[in-house]
């Protein structure tokens, strides 16, 4: 929770929704990264023109490497590997 200090948003609101209000309202400011573990989450932050990096550790989406690969998404197991990169 240390990493998201904008507050961690779910339900109620959908994500669609939840992006556009934090864009409008400045919250997000561009580049901005969204980092996810779904379909839905690259949906929806390609679709409010965020970068998406998939967290294979955090999915239960089944065949997620056809997923990254069809759709050509960047992705890595955890945090920690986004922290450590050279």
């Amino acid at each position: 929770d240390t990493f998201f200090e904008g507050g961690i948003f779910g339900s109620p609101d959908n994500k669609d929704l939840v992006l556009a209000r934090e864009k409008d309202s400045g919250n997000i400011q561009f580049p901005a990264l969204f980092i996810g573990d779904s379909q839905y989450d690259f949906k929806a932050s390609t679709q409010a023109g965020l970068d998406f990096v998939f967290l294979s550790d955090w999915t239960d989406l089944p065949n997620w490497e056809a997923f990254c690969t069809q759709y050509n998404v960047n992705f890595i197991s955890n945090l920690s590997s986004l922290l450590n990169l050279d």
